[in-house]
């Protein structure tokens, strides 16, 4: 009886001492045991920036095929600033990294994100629109994917400031899942109406574009091509939710159609493939949306970010060209949200 005592105290010991040697944030995070802390994502693309470019960002969202093409390299010597200072970029492979630990890692939910981005993008679309949206007519084209379900948070927030909100999706509303699927049922349970297929009506003061993320690979198709072009064709101005529709945002590959935006809320950090000069004139206005990302998160994945949201949750960026020594580069005057989006716009 001693004997196996003995023994089984050993066991107990042993499992205790591992146990103790996983940090907190690692286990304590999801609640049910020891998980993988986020691994530092190699940017494995060639490229000649000469600003530290470590950093880079997912959602593969709708409608794409299997044709690529070649890659398209981004302006050397551009870098992106804000007022405290220059700001990493991000690929795909490292984005969906980040958004994996937010989730995996530090409990920190879709849905939560979801809801930070959508209400980000609504009080962007006030701000364009003069600081109220009561009696304003706005359209906003969903996808199915992570960046429509953002969209649908949007609509309900901008719906319960006052405007006059007609939510178009990609599909049908059965054709919707997990965390888009949610949010596309609060609207549905507010009464709130979608159109789940056609083309919006005209006469919208602004469009936003939540159809495609930034997990795109290839050109947009179908019903997504259709709601790109009647966009780009209609004379208000397009406000795009992370990146604009119809851009691969690792390397800056532009398909056809894509979105040519009046501004663009890009979120957690500006993508790679924005530095691209064929890119820069799609984004419109360039402005960066905090959803909650911790600076822990990114410090364990290598990336060097400043106090970006220190005094506000939207930040205007800048384009610089750097000074030929990394980390010096001319200093940006402060900026402010872009003026209010006239109803004028080529497409």
């Amino acid at each position: 009886m001693t004997g196996l005592l003995v023994s089984v105290l050993g066991g107990v010991l042993s499992a205790v001492s591992g146990w103790l040697a996983v940090p907190w944030g690692d286990w304590a995070a999801a609640g049910t045991g020891p998980v993988t802390a986020p691994q530092p994502v190699p940017d494995t693309t060639p490229h000649s920036f000469s600003v530290d470019l470590r950093f880079a960002t997912p959602a593969a969202e709708e409608i794409m095929s299997m044709q690529t093409r070649p890659p398209v390299h981004p302006d050397p010597g551009t870098a992106l600033y804000a007022s405290a200072g220059p700001i990493p970029t991000v690929t795909t492979t490292q984005m969906t990294e980040v958004d994996r630990a937010m989730v995996e890692d530090y409990g920190i939910s879709l849905l939560q994100m979801m809801e930070n981005a959508g209400r980000a993008l609504a009080g962007q679309a006030r701000r364009q629109l003069g600081g109220s949206v009561m009696g304003q007519r706005i359209t906003v084209l969903c996808g199915a994917g992570h960046n429509g379900g953002g969209g649908l948070v949007a609509a309900r927030r901008l719906q319960d400031w006052g405007a006059q909100v007609e939510v178009t999706l990609v599909r049908h509303p059965d054709g919707y899942h997990g965390v888009p699927q949610h949010q596309l049922r609060i609207l549905q349970a507010l009464g709130r109406s979608v159109r789940g297929g056609g083309l919006p009506s005209s006469g919208a003061a602004l469009i936003i574009d939540a159809l495609i993320g930034y997990g795109l690979n290839s050109a947009p198709r179908g019903h997504a091509a259709d709601l790109l072009h009647w966009a780009n064709h209609q004379a208000a101005p397009i406000l795009a939710l992370d990146t604009p529709s119809g851009i691969e945002v690792s390397e800056g590959q532009v398909f056809q159609p894509a979105i040519h935006a009046a501004a663009t809320l890009t979120l957690a950090l500006p993508k790679r493939g924005f530095l691209n000069p064929e890119v820069q004139p799609l984004l419109g206005a360039l402005l960066l949306a905090d959803i909650g990302v911790p600076p822990e998160l990114y410090l364990r994945m290598g990336l060097k970010v400043p106090g970006i949201f220190a005094t506000q949750e939207t930040v205007p960026l800048s384009w610089h060209q750097d000074s030929g020594h990394p980390g010096v580069a001319e200093t940006p005057a402060h900026q402010d949200d872009p003026a209010p989006l006239n109803s004028t716009r080529t497409a």
